[in-house]
């Protein structure tokens, strides 16, 4: 078979959306498809998306459309190897939207979809007690048939710590935020987080994504080859930072310093303990160099002051089962990445998601002398390493289109020596 080629950054195949309904009944749809959206988010647990239909056959009668179906969906950019290349998923129709006759006949409607986790997690409510270490509860609650039941790839990350405590009719994926809130890694880094990418459920630190290699370079030069197609993947379409820094927002949510005051009504003791952001910031790893302000900034731990009660010996043979300890520094930590919010947009690849590191260059939007390098005109303050935190896919029969969410929670630049 003749190898594929690409044409231009943003091609796509899509191979196949087949609609599946409850008696087992299929239709390949794949024709009618005019445009297919999927989101995914860091602080969301499961995948959504959209699929807008052109349709003149009538699949709202023929199915018909009830609330009951699954659709599959494959699609992959061209020419690039790897398995990481192709998104393949089953998903769960849950509403149609939308819909407009736009002839006598053709009509234009919209399905909405989700993972299929999250219809298990909407029907099961867990009244039982759990206990162990956090990233082993974790696991069972993805795969045990009390909780989420999906056998797709699962990434936890072990945890040193462990938790006991008992669901009061929870949901699994509210089960799991608890525990992420109580969860440490090896580096006693309080930043869990459980998300579905496109390699499945993952239950990983903040702390550990920093260090994984860039996937990824973008750049926004306006240099444009259509022969160039790996430049034009790099290349950065719009740019827009909904947001650069809320310095009120950071001291009264506790980012910058806070007071903690814990008490025990079981030892009749309580206790106060501060927290800096400065002084904390060489305990964690980082995706670049240096933090996100000088210390200059204007900050007391009574600014925030968080009231935290502890439950000494509330289980037995363990002490304390609050976050209490490290409650303060997963606030500041998942705060942080607030501060340099980017939005881009770039050519589509079905690789591209959430939880990978990639790598931006920006420039200095200023008058160029013939004295400056290349290196003096780098905005050193937006460039750096970056976390994918949410990213949009928009397919259409022309192209694909990525719009991503990039957050960064330290800089390339030592604010002390100024910029």
């Amino acid at each position: 078979m003749a190898k594929e080629s690409i044409y231009n950054a943003g091609n796509v195949i899509v191979e196949d959306v087949t609609i599946t309904t409850a008696t087992g009944f299929t239709q390949p749809v794949v024709n009618q498809v005019a445009g297919i959206q999927i989101f995914e988010d860091i602080f969301s647990p499961f995948i959504t998306g959209t699929i807008i239909f052109y349709d003149s056959l009538d699949l709202t009668s023929l199915f018909p459309f009830t609330g009951e179906e699954t659709v599959k969906i494959k699609l992959r950019t061209p020419s690039f190897e790897g398995k990481n290349m192709v998104i393949n998923q089953r998903f769960y129709i849950y509403k149609l939207s939308d819909r407009e006759t736009i002839n006598e006949s053709s009509v234009v409607y919209k399905l909405n979809f989700i993972s299929m986790e999250a219809i298990y997690d909407l029907n099961k409510k867990i009244s039982q007690g759990f206990e162990g270490r956090c990233s082993d509860l974790v696991s069972n609650l993805v795969t045990k048939s009390y909780g989420l039941q999906t056998d797709k790839k699962l990434n936890v990350e072990e945890t040193p710590n462990g938790v006991k405590f008992v669901s009061n009719y929870w949901s699994p994926t509210r089960c799991i935020e608890y525990i992420s809130d109580r969860s440490l890694n090896k580096k006693n880094s309080p930043s869990y987080v459980f998300f579905e990418n496109r390699n499945g459920l993952n239950f990983v630190s903040l702390d550990s994504l920093y260090t994984m290699p860039v996937l990824h370079k973008f750049d926004q030069n306006n240099y444009h080859d259509s022969t160039d197609i790996i430049q034009n993947y790099r290349r950065i379409e719009r740019l827009s930072i909904p947001e650069g820094f809320d310095y009120l927002s950071g001291i009264t949510q506790g980012m910058y310093a806070s007071k903690q005051v814990s008490y025990d009504l079981i030892t009749k003791k309580y206790s106060v303990k501060n927290f800096d952001m400065i002084t904390d910031f060489k305990k964690n790893n980082h995706l670049n160099k240096f933090p996100i302000i000088s210390n200059k900034v204007i900050r007391k731990n009574h600014s925030t002051i968080f009231n935290v009660p502890k439950m000494y010996g509330n289980f037995n043979n363990y002490g304390d089962v609050t976050d209490s300890k490290f409650s303060q520094k997963r606030i500041s930590l998942l705060k942080q990445l607030d501060f340099y919010r980017i939005q881009i947009e770039v050519a589509g690849r079905t690789d591209y998601t959430i939880g990978q590191k990639v790598n931006l260059t920006l420039f200095k939007k200023q008058p160029i002398s013939n004295a400056e390098s290349n290196t003096d005109l780098i905005d050193k303050v937006l460039s750096g390493d970056y976390l994918i935190a949410a990213i949009h896919h928009s397919i259409s029969r022309e192209e694909h289109v990525c719009t991503m969410e990039l957050i960064k929670e330290s800089l390339l630049i030592n604010l002390e020596r100024g910029i």
